[in-house]
């Protein structure tokens, strides 16, 4: 795990700037501070499959846009997706290129931290480097405002929902960033079966980012009373 605080050399002024009104993350985050209740409280939030940093930034620039006491935490190999499993390898579509060669492994912890060192975040932001089946029980306990689940395997997605669904506040928000990513399948079919007993559903969330339109899976969780009302 590294805190970026202890980084000498970061900078006194934050370096960010906010994300475009229509950014299909910068439009979840905004949607989680509308649903939960006391915006000026510390929130905790995580991106999970953080590659290069990007979606991350952004991310912690509409969290300063807004005004909010976000903490963030950023869970990745930083090496690449993890080992593919049965599921994945079975869903995959023919002559899929991670079938053949890993993906999403140029990128480096090192990098990532430099790259994101700007915005000056300190002691507000740590990332993790490891397998979720190591990290995540590493972390400390608390209720999550918001999460993003970018990680594409199978195994990999219900690590991430059983462990952060029991963990978020009511009205936060969990992003699927592959539920409709043709290239990953089993990011949807995990999704699926996670939420095949749970009162939630998932809500398509479209958008444009530095790639083009996008479209992204966001479920918003609900409360005693919200779950009381459904059962009705």
């Amino acid at each position: 795990m590294t805190d970026l605080s202890e980084k000498k050399n970061a900078s006194s002024e934050p370096a960010w700037v906010a994300a475009p009104q229509d950014d299909p993350m910068a439009i979840s985050l905004r949607l989680a501070l509308g649903y939960v209740s006391g915006k000026k409280e510390t929130h905790y939030a995580a991106e999970l499959g953080v590659y290069r940093g990007r979606s991350l930034q952004v991310l912690m620039s509409e969290g300063m846009a807004t005004g909010a006491n976000f903490n963030w935490i950023g869970i990745d190999t930083f090496s690449g997706l993890p080992p593919l499993g049965e599921k994945d390898r079975e869903l995959a579509p023919e002559n899929s290129p991670y079938l053949l060669r890993p993906m999403y492994d140029d990128t480096t912890l090192r990098e990532v931290e430099a790259f994101l060192e700007p915005m000056g975040m300190g002691d507000r932001l740590k990332l993790y480097e490891g397998l979720l089946a190591d990290v995540l029980p590493s972390l400390p306990e608390r209720m999550y405002t918001f999460v993003n689940i970018s990680i594409k395997t199978y195994e990999a997605h219900l690590q991430a929902l059983e462990y952060f669904y029991p963990r978020m506040r009511e009205g936060g928000v969990i992003v699927l960033d592959d539920v409709y990513n043709r290239r990953f399948p089993m990011a949807e079919m995990a999704v699926n079966e996670f939420l095949a007993d749970k009162p939630e559903q998932i809500f398509q969330l479209t958008g444009s980012d530095n790639v083009g339109l996008v479209k992204r899976g966001l479920l918003v969780k609900h409360g005693p009373d919200t779950i009381a009302r459904i059962k009705r």
